[in-house]
């Protein structure tokens, strides 16, 4: 299952969805991969954490214009 997350969640929020489903890999960006870090040893389920982020890398910037976001989000979840 895919799920968007309110951005404004904070850690204990995003915690409680991520555990309740038993979350095996989230997709991110860096922007808000801290919360991630920061609650990831209490997710035993979680696997995998991808961060998907234009500013990581210049030839990201080159793919963030070139590929639209469904289509980046796709090909991370093909990497799962």
């Amino acid at each position: 299952m895919i799920y968007t997350f309110f951005s404004a969640f904070g850690e204990e929020a995003l915690f409680t969805r991520l555990e309740d489903a038993k979350t095996k890999a989230i997709i991110t960006t860096r922007k808000h991969a801290g919360k991630i870090r920061r609650i990831r040893e209490r997710l035993p389920a979680l696997e995998k954490v991808i961060v998907v982020d234009a500013e990581a890398h210049p030839i990201n910037k080159l793919i963030h214009r070139a590929i639209p976001t469904r289509q980046r989000i796709k090909i991370a979840i093909q990497t799962l």
